[in-house]
């Protein structure tokens, strides 16, 4: 496949000056910068998706983890210590009572210590 991509002069000089003295062709140095554009584009993507699964799983059930027990038990894990896995917990032990479904805006304005809107 052939794409035929107009460059602005003083890019094309900035990749001039970045291949020069290199075995790379500014040919080879744009492909690899788009390879590696492409690969970071697509993990955001699955990153993004990954994410707002685990939101709407949290909506759904309303569960999570105490931020301390996560922290105590990868301390000791880092320090080669046996450590049991954290429980999940309801959302209303580990923050306090939010009452009914889990609005996720409102949990971060709390946790933030934002004023209630």
């Amino acid at each position: 496949m052939s794409i035929s991509i107009k460059l602005p002069e003083d890019l094309r000089k900035r990749i001039a000056r970045v291949v020069e003295d290199t075995d790379q062709s500014a040919h080879a140095f744009m492909v690899e910068a788009i390879r590696q554009e492409t690969e970071r584009a697509e993990k955001r993507r699955g990153f993004l998706a990954d994410a707002y699964a685990a939101r709407a799983e949290f909506q759904r059930t309303g569960a999570g983890f105490a931020l301390a027990e996560l922290k105590a038990h990868y301390r000791a894990k880092l320090q080669g210590k046996k450590t049991r896995k954290p429980k999940l917990d309801p959302v209303s032990s580990v923050f306090g009572c939010l009452g009914g479904r889990i609005d996720t805006d409102k949990l971060v304005r709390k946790l933030r210590g934002d004023p209630a809107k």
